[in-house]
């Protein structure tokens, strides 16, 4: 975990996710790419109706692009601030820093123009939980997840983490799990425990619990196996409890195995785990 892209924009809340980051980046000695994304002031201008005039287009979008440098300035100092306390020094042009450190990029425009692109070059993007009281956050998440190609580690919007001490992988054979393994093994191998867990049975054709336990054991990961048995309590909830009682601090799974329409009409597993969470979760999609 050498690359950490944290996106950013005017609706998030800074101070939580950057400590955070922060605290995760430094344990792996990575670089923070802080990625601000910035509103366009042309969408401050109302439709073009009558007795709109052009000196009043302008000076509404001056006053939008105002505001919005104002609050990228804020957002930037506050960002400094707080990496300053965790002693992570910013980068200066193509300076080589032993440690941590991070730069600030800021974009303009939405989320979807540059989130889930920008993301492709890191080793893991970090986000807060998204829920119905942050549309932002909804739109961060899903344009990691389904854009990027790289895990997300997302966290929920209350509580102080530290992660990568006690870990539970969810698994099911499915590739995206296999993915979120792969690309977890920086955070497993500082692990003190991992632990995997299957609930209930899976396709014969998916490889075994155990054929998974094998590939973490071959990167000299020591496993303990977990075997629930499938009740009316669900999947997600046999997880998160099994997270719970095993007080992890980390949940690792893959992200949405089913396609898009099928996850909207039907639900699944990872939207469950994703809203109910107290943890921290790693995923692939």
């Amino acid at each position: 975990m050498k690359s950490v892209l944290l996106p950013l924009t005017t609706h998030v809340d800074l101070a939580p996710i950057s400590e955070f980051t922060a605290r995760f980046s430094k344990k792996h000695s990575a670089t923070i790419t802080a990625l601000y994304v910035e509103p366009d002031p042309r969408t401050a201008i109302p439709f073009v109706g009558e007795g709109l005039s052009a000196d009043i287009i302008q000076s509404v979008q001056e006053a939008a692009e105002q505001e919005n440098d104002e609050h990228e300035k804020f957002c930037k100092e506050q960002f400094a601030e707080i990496m300053k306390s965790h002693s992570i020094a910013k980068k200066n042009g193509d300076d080589i820093l032993p440690n941590s450190h991070y730069r600030w990029k800021t974009l303009i425009g939405e989320i979807s123009d540059h989130i889930g692109r920008k993301a492709r070059t890191a080793d893991v993007s970090i986000c807060m939980q998204p829920s119905d009281k942050h549309e932002c956050y909804k739109h961060l998440f899903n344009d990691l997840i389904y854009r990027s190609g790289r895990p997300v580690l997302m966290i929920p919007t209350e509580g102080n983490f530290e992660v990568g001490t006690n870990i539970l992988i969810a698994w099911n054979g499915r590739a995206e799990v296999a993915r979120s393994i792969a690309n977890a093994l920086p955070i497993l191998r500082t692990a003190g425990k991992v632990s995997i867990v299957q609930v209930g049975e899976i396709d014969e054709d998916r490889p075994s619990l155990y054929e998974a336990a094998e590939y973490l054991e071959d990167h000299g990961l020591t496993v303990s196996i977990i075997e629930q048995p499938q009740s009316n309590a669900g999947i997600s909830d046999t997880i998160l409890a099994t997270a719970q009682d095993i007080q992890a601090d980390l949940i690792v799974i893959g992200a949405y195995s089913h396609a898009r329409w099928h996850e909207i009409i039907l639900g699944s597993i990872t939207t469950q785990i994703v809203a109910n969470t107290k943890l921290p979760v790693f995923m692939s999609h």
